[in-house]
């Protein structure tokens, strides 16, 4: 619970003609009497790196929400914080450079008996994507991801039949230009009653109730929007478009495909995998060369790899 103010509040404290109410307000929040405030925020910060926070319930540090598993790492996290003078870029890299983050997330026969649920964090649990990074990683692989900073929200396209279900069929839903559509999903305009179905099908928070921490499910639906929408056959299409641009052998279009998907080399197993679809396409579906790359595009951006993090 937040402390008592040490003095009464002053109205225009220094002679300004605001009252100064809000920066008092900070001042009190971040006193250090009270010590709530730097443990919610690095509790946060744990979250957005692990996927769960110390204390499970983000936004409950009461007596009905979890207690931290780890009390004396946040403690300590809260301290740094404070004694970092409120920075938060030296605590991220301070999380991200440490072997607890760095770990696999492969599994131990061992470990999974004495701690089936990793409450001990002795591997990192894989994560999925959220839905605006898989769609900024889409743009990305394309090589269509518009990195501009700043400026108005952008209105991408929606397919008509969401825009039908409102109550006057796609009124206030314009179309920003294709080069500001592939802009980061930041960006992306969100409309309470109107919601992007990537980011619906991904788990996006919900526009009506708070959100400390996001659902992430496992449904069809899923799949079905990255195997057909149109955001996805239009992403697949430039991604072969732009790949056949740079290299005309087969083996060397997969190399490339599954480099920019998977951030590695990939292996001649993957390359042969990818070879033999893209002949295969080619030869019994009455496909080009050209259709058969995009399949292939479009069935990279579906592995697992791409979607979650290990």
């Amino acid at each position: 619970m937040l402390v008592a103010l040490d003095a009464p509040v002053e109205l225009n404290p220094d002679g300004s003609p605001t009252t100064g109410l809000r920066s008092q307000f900070a001042d009190w929040v971040t006193q250090p009497s009270n010590p709530l405030t730097s443990r919610v925020i690095v509790n946060r910060m744990f979250q957005h790196h692990f996927g769960r926070g110390i204390v499970r319930t983000t936004s409950n540090f009461g007596y009905t929400g979890s207690k931290p598993t780890h009390p004396e790492l946040l403690d300590y996290l809260a301290g740094r914080l404070v004694s970092g003078g409120w920075k938060l870029k030296a605590l991220h890299k301070e999380i991200l450079l440490s072997n607890t983050y760095q770990m696999s997330s492969a599994p131990s026969a061992a470990a999974l008996k004495k701690d089936p649920e990793n409450e001990l964090l002795w591997r990192v649990d894989m994560q999925r994507l959220e839905a605006e990074s898989i769609r900024d990683s889409i743009l990305t692989a394309s090589g269509q991801l518009n990195v501009n900073i700043g400026g108005p929200s952008v209105l991408v396209r929606i397919p008509d039949e969401v825009l039908a279900g409102q109550s006057v069929p796609g009124a206030g839903w314009g179309l920003s230009s294709p080069g500001e559509q592939a802009r980061r999903s930041v960006y992306v305009k969100i409309k309470r009653s109107l919601t992007v179905p990537l980011f619906a099908a991904f788990d996006a928070a919900d526009t009506d109730t708070a959100c400390p921490v996001r659902n992430t499910t496992v449904v069809p639906t899923q799949a079905l929007s990255l195997l057909n929408s149109q955001f996805i056959q239009e992403q697949a299409g430039i991604f072969a478009k732009n790949v056949a641009e740079k290299y005309t052998e087969p083996a060397e279009q997969v190399t490339e495909v599954l480099w920019r998907v998977l951030q590695r080399k990939p292996t001649t197993v993957e390359v042969n995998r990818g070879t033999g679809f893209i002949a295969k396409m080619t030869a019994t579906n009455g496909n080009n060369r050209m259709d058969a790359l995009k399949q292939y595009c479009m069935v990279a951006l579906n592995l697992n790899e791409f979607i979650y993090i290990d």
